[in-house]
């Protein structure tokens, strides 16, 4: 994640369902996953917000605090923990580097914290093969034996995805299998035009993240869609099969 993306269509997206994590009472760890802006144009989508009567119902705290801190030139993390938009998850926010050492360094303080619904928020999503750990750009990734040792130790698992250049059922059906490899949960996902969120639930934490998710989709109808094995989920009918 990078301050960058801040109010981002896709930013948007994230916050809402984090809250409605958050309104199903449960703990909620926020990794953002911090790197460093760069001159790219990433974090460009913003033409969503000139469109209040279309987007901003639903989700009209989060929408309102993205229009004011794009508004007000403060797009950074930082602010969105001031905020209050958030309140009542936890956040953990060091610098996330390239190096491996470092990278140790980030991951052994992450995993003081207690079990909770451990939100990752990458720049890209899961690793692939051109950047191995350690390497440049690598702190653009989350890691296979990441996911698997946070969720070994209690915490249910939420990945934030950028697509690849690939057909997207098959590129998300594919992480789904291996997330549900990675953790022996029953994985599934939210999708977007854009993005997806990968969940590998702690049994102790499935039902409401189901409640969370389903309840999105249905308020947000078109805009998102539930995925879950071995087929596409919305308002809890079967829409299609990968």
């Amino acid at each position: 994640m990078k301050d960058q993306y801040v109010g981002d269509y896709n930013d948007f997206v994230k916050y809402a369902l984090l809250r409605a994590i958050l309104a199903q009472e449960l703990p909620l760890l926020v990794c953002w996953m911090l790197t460093s802006n760069d001159e790219s144009s990433e974090g460009g989508k913003l033409a969503y917000l000139k469109k209040p009567s279309e987007f901003r119902r639903l989700d009209p705290e989060a929408f309102d605090a993205m229009t004011q801190l794009v508004a007000d030139g403060s797009r950074s993390i930082a602010e969105v923990e001031a905020s209050g938009l958030l309140t009542g998850a936890v956040n953990f926010s060091m610098q996330l580097e390239d190096h491996a050492s470092s990278r140790n360094v980030f991951f052994r303080e992450l995993w003081r914290q207690p079990p909770a619904v451990t939100f990752f928020d990458p720049d890209n999503g899961f690793e692939v093969s051109s950047k191995p750990r350690g390497l440049r750009d690598s702190s653009k990734y989350i890691y296979w034996s990441e996911v698997e040792e946070t969720f070994r130790l209690g915490h249910s698992v939420i990945v934030f995805q950028h697509f690849a250049r690939q057909e997207r059922s098959a590129h998300l059906s594919r992480l789904l299998d291996h997330l549900r490899e990675t953790t022996g949960s029953e994985a599934f996902a939210l999708r977007s035009a854009h993005v997806a969120f990968l969940c590998a639930p702690q049994i102790v934490h499935e039902r409401r993240l189901w409640n969370a998710t389903r309840d999105l989709t249905e308020h947000w109808g078109r805009q998102l869609t539930l995925v879950r094995w071995p087929g596409v989920f919305r308002r809890g009918r079967l829409l299609k099969s990968f």
